[in-house]
């Protein structure tokens, strides 16, 4: 259904016995409503911390699919024979792999200690850190990336706590930090994720929230965890 000002409004009813009868979806809501009804905002997140990259070319983010279709350019440029990935999540130690397929020399930062450590256990992460170096990837583990470095408006290099890192490209994977400063009051977790019931509502009444600002209840681990999936 459509308004005068051309904003779409859906509704999805639920077909079980269940207090809720409607949801009215908002897709790029900027406004809070106190009002009692079930309202589903979405929300743009923040990016992790990392240094501002001033003027830099090839300081890329990987989020979008529009950021997969510039990247995928990226590899066969003649001029790019080094890439630092910051972030060994999902989608950084996939682009490691890419790039070192296309006989790149790639860099592999991460602040923590491992490989995709909130996935998998270390008995599983070490077999696939030894693969990848037998691959040729290099991992700089527990190293902070501090600054970029360039030359001739090019990135040059990237510098972290422990080191300094030749780089012709650099993509940052870091995942992003809930942006949920629209509720206050709200129980959230440590890294600031929403944390919600069973229904997906929050610990205020009426309120549900979805997506990579929540923390769900991890029945392995027995207790609240945001996991944030690639697709």
């Amino acid at each position: 259904m459509q308004n005068s000002r051309s904003t779409k409004r859906y509704y999805l009813s639920i077909p079980f016995s269940h207090p809720l009868k409607k949801f009215e979806i908002r897709p790029l809501a900027l406004k809070f409503s106190m009002q009692k009804k079930h309202n589903c905002h979405v929300r743009k997140k923040n990016h992790l911390p990392v240094p501002r990259v001033h003027n830099l070319e090839n300081v890329m983010l990987c989020k979008l699919y529009q950021h997969a279709q510039e990247l995928i350019k990226k590899a066969d440029e003649p001029g790019i024979e080094s890439v630092a990935v910051v972030g060994a999540g999902y989608i950084g130690i996939e682009l490691a792999e890419a790039y070192r397929k296309k006989g790149k020399k790639v860099t592999l930062i991460d602040f923590d200690d491992r490989v995709i450590p909130r996935y998998f256990d270390r008995e599983f992460t070490d077999l696939l850190e030894q693969d990848m170096r037998d691959a040729g990837i290099t991992l700089a583990m527990q190293e902070k990336v501090v600054d970029f470095r360039g030359e001739d408006g090019k990135v040059k290099s990237v510098v972290t706590d422990k080191g300094e890192y030749s780089a012709d490209l650099v993509i940052k994977c870091i995942g992003f930090k809930p942006n949920t400063e629209l509720l206050p009051d709200a129980e959230k977790s440590a890294n600031g994720s929403l944390i919600v019931n069973s229904r997906m509502e929050t610990s205020i009444a009426d309120i549900y929230a979805i997506g990579d600002a929540v923390a769900m209840y991890h029945a392995a681990l027995k207790r609240h965890m945001q996991v944030a999936l690639a697709t």
